[in-house]
């Protein structure tokens, strides 16, 4: 059963795919008169990762697909893809970071289960900043 801080992680990522989703659809060729099949579903794609309601290994397949779509299809968009999203859908998206970023995810991941583990609340974007040296 997930936990409190396990749908708050979610929601964290859901709120990232919902951004890039308004960020993406300004963009060529989403903005365009006519947007062709491949890049209507595409964005039918997104539309679904963002109402998913529950990480499911469905919705991993689906995001690691999409994150992969991203970088092979609309490169020029990759650099708008938060960094959370690649490994937070792991799997082949995994491919698409260095190790040293790897590493500071993992620590990230150790630091969330040692606070489980402890019964201590864990705040996500808090302890990414610490991780990533941006506090």
């Amino acid at each position: 059963m997930p936990t409190k801080q396990d749908n708050q992680l979610f929601n964290y990522h859901i709120n990232l795919l919902k951004a890039f989703n308004d960020f993406a659809r300004q963009q060529v060729p989403f903005n365009e008169p006519s947007v062709s099949e491949e890049d209507t579903e595409c964005l039918n794609a997104l539309d679904e990762l963002c109402s998913a309601s529950a990480n499911s290994e469905a919705f991993n397949i689906a995001g690691q697909g999409f994150v992969s779509k991203i970088v092979a299809g609309y490169s020029h968009l990759t650099p708008y893809l938060h960094r959370d999203l690649f490994w937070f859908f792991g799997g082949d998206c995994l491919h698409y970071m260095p190790d040293d970023e790897v590493d500071k995810y993992q620590a990230l991941d150790e630091r969330r289960y040692e606070a489980e583990e402890n019964g201590e609340n864990f705040h996500y974007e808090d302890e990414r900043a610490k991780v990533f040296g941006l506090h």
